[in-house]
C-alpha cells in the first residue's frame, strides 16, 4: 500500500495517497509486520511536501522513518530515508546537516555501488561538497 501511495503522489492524486498510507498503517497494526513502516513514513513525508502540507511535517515523518531503520538495522532503507531527509535539508539550506547525515550512511556500503539509492546518495553528496 505504501508503494501505491507513492504512485498516487506522482500522479497528483493526494487524497488517494492519504488513503493508501492510512491503509498501509492499518495493515501494519493488524499484522504486526513492521518491515515496511519506515518506508511508509518516508512516503508520507514525500506526500507532505507534494501536497503543500509543509516541510516540518515532512521532516517529522523522515525522522520517524530514520529512527525505525536504525532500530531495525535496515541499512538500505536507512539510506533511502536519509536521501529524502538530506534533500529536504539541502532545500532548506541546511547543507552541513544533510552531509553529516548522509555521509556516514553511504560509508557503510562496501558493495552494491550500482544500487539506485546509493547512486542517488553519492550524487547528493557531490552537490553538497
Amino acid at each position: 500500500m505504501a508503494v501505491l501511495a507513492e504512485g498516487y503522489i506522482r500522479l497528483g492524486e493526494f487524497d488517494a495517497a492519504v488513503g493508501a498510507i492510512a491503509e498501509s498503517k492499518a495493515i501494519m497494526e493488524r499484522s504486526q509486520e513492521r518491515w515496511v513502516e519506515s518506508e511508509t513514513h518516508r512516503i508520507e513525508g514525500n506526500l507532505h511536501l507534494a501536497n503543500g502540507a509543509g516541510q516540518a511535517q515532512a521532516e517529522a515523518c523522515y525522522l520517524r522513518g530514520l529512527r525505525l531503520t536504525r532500530d531495525q538495522r535496515a541499512r538500505s532503507l536507512e539510506l533511502r530515508v536519509a536521501n529524502s531527509l538530506s534533500r529536504l535539508w539541502t532545500d532548506q539550506d541546511r547543507r552541513d546537516e544533510a552531509r553529516e547525515l548522509l555521509q556516514p550512511v553511504v560509508d557503510t556500503f562496501t558493495d552494491g555501488f550500482e544500487f539506485a539509492d546509493l547512486t542517488e546518495a553519492r550524487e547528493l553528496l557531490e552537490g553538497l561538497s
